[in-house]
């Protein structure tokens, strides 16, 4: 089968292997021109300029890493040679019997311009592959297909058209596939939508010689909730780490965090964050990078039980998105592309029986996914605004309580702590924690017993308090 891949961005590259090592034949064509650099340490120099999010920080999860051990574990072991650090999070479990699926509890510390640029390395050298640089999708081109909707068989760019058997969609989240399908005269696809109700502002820093990753009692990293905002730590490869603060869309005044100056004087008014920006211990090594107009989108391509279209097929952030504070998407990329792999193994050039079984196999997933964030964002909206919201129970705010005191009562309870990093390494439907009202019960006894044992020391100013702060330092371009 000849298949066209269109992006060459994580999901791009991983259905591009997975098809590639199943003998099939694959072009991938990328809108932008630059080559990857010669070496891994300049791959935050690349030039990509159709991945907005390519220099913010990213998280390896679990189930993400699950899936190349599996099927690519080359590529795992390329990741750790170019300084990606594995992070044993089964190691921070309260005493017990290790069990055999505890080995997927891992975090794989890497900034996403290495893990893209070991991914393009590895694609590139496959022989099935040919990756076409600043070959840019202008639309498809379309026949009417034996159900009666629009059929693709190939993409056309400024080159002339590409003829393929099947073409993936992995433009991302600004994919053009929905409006070209109403340009074939077919049905748009449905798609849910939802603000995620934050902007937040991300540096990069190198530890000094000789300091390194802290250890602490957290789960990944530090971070700070402060009922306003909240700073969270993201680990790179080589001795690199990320802090990014998020702020409510709306709150305009703390927009001066996009300002180096202010951004450093908030770091160091949060106690569980000041010693990691000390001088002494790590300097920056990008300036302060922003990310809004945050959405969580799913997309649907069947309808009554029948596909809106046959012959191509989106895959990652072309078919949901989530909070990046979550960290899904990447694993949620690598899975939808080694399922579809497995699927055209099974259903050859049956496009329609194609479509379905990847249509069940990946919504199965990115429904919930969508679901969990959008949830979680819209009860944080609440929290945030200052309304009165109880997040140390389940019955007050389910998705808060899961994301804020299940993983701490994780720290006292074996059970807990496994379900809570599967839950949130999307190793396991996030649902089937949310209907276990035993396991959720005992998890609010033990948060709250230790809520009241020690209460949590401040994690940072009040928002007056913080603003203040900032009015000191001197603006920086």
């Amino acid at each position: 089968m000849k298949v066209v891949v269109v992006g060459a961005g994580i999901a791009g590259l991983s259905t591009a292997l997975a098809l590639a090592r199943s003998d099939h034949e694959v072009v991938v064509l990328e809108r932008d021109a630059a080559h990857p650099p010669d070496d891994s340490s300049r791959a935050p120099e690349w030039a990509r300029p159709g991945v907005p999010h390519f220099l913010q920080p990213h998280a390896f999860l679990g189930r993400g890493i699950k899936e190349l051990r599996h099927h690519a574990p080359d590529v795992y072991q390329a990741l750790l040679d170019e300084g990606g650090e594995e992070l044993r999070l089964f190691d921070k479990m309260p005493e017990s019997h290790l069990v055999a699926e505890d080995k997927d509890l891992l975090v794989l510390g890497c900034r996403r311009p290495v893990i893209e640029w070991v991914m393009r390395r590895v694609v590139s050298a496959e022989p099935n592959v040919e990756i076409r640089v600043g070959a840019a999708a202008t639309g498809l081109r379309w026949a009417q297909g034996d159900t009666g909707v629009p059929h693709a068989s190939g993409v056309r760019t400024p080159q002339g058209v590409v003829p393929a058997d099947l073409i993936v969609d992995a433009m991302g989240r600004s994919s053009p596939l929905s409006e070209w399908i109403v340009d074939a005269s077919g049905n748009r696809p449905e798609s849910r939508s939802d603000d995620c109700g934050i902007v937040y502002y991300s540096r990069y820093f190198q530890f000094c010689r000789g300091q390194s990753r802290p250890e602490g009692p957290w789960l990944l990293g530090p971070r700070a909730e402060l009922g306003y905002m909240e700073t969270g730590t993201f680990w790179g490869d080589k001795g690199t780490f990320a802090l990014v603060q998020q702020i409510r869309a709306n709150d305009r005044e703390l927009r001066v965090l996009r300002h180096a100056e202010q951004y450093m004087a908030s770091l160091r008014s949060q106690p569980t964050l000041a010693g990691l920006v000390a001088e002494d211990v790590s300097e920056p090594i990008t300036p302060v990078l922003p990310m809004g107009q945050l959405r969580n989108t799913f997309k649907e391509f069947v309808k009554q039980g029948r596909p809106l279209i046959s012959g191509v097929i989106a895959i990652g952030d072309a078919r949901c998105h989530t909070n990046p504070r979550y960290a899904w998407g990447l694993s949620l990329a690598l899975a939808q592309g080694f399922l579809l792999a497995d699927l055209v193994a099974q259903h050859g050039e049956d496009a329609e029986a194609l479509m379905m079984a990847f249509e069940s196999g990946a919504n199965a997933w990115t429904s919930t996914a969508f679901r969990s964030s959008s949830a979680t964002d819209n009860e944080r909206k609440v929290y945030w605004s200052g309304a009165p919201i109880d997040f140390t129970t389940p019955a007050g705010a389910l998705q808060l309580f899961l994301l804020m005191m299940f993983p701490i009562a994780g720290m006292r309870d074996a059970e807990i702590f496994r379900k809570a990093v599967r839950r949130i390494m999307l190793l396991d439907d996030p649902r089937t924690v949310e209907s276990d009202h035993e396991l959720l019960g005992r998890a609010e006894t033990i948060a709250k017993s230790l809520l009241a044992g020690s209460p949590p020391a401040r994690q940072g100013p009040t928002r007056t308090e913080l603003l203040r702060i900032l009015q000191g330092p001197t603006v920086s371009p």
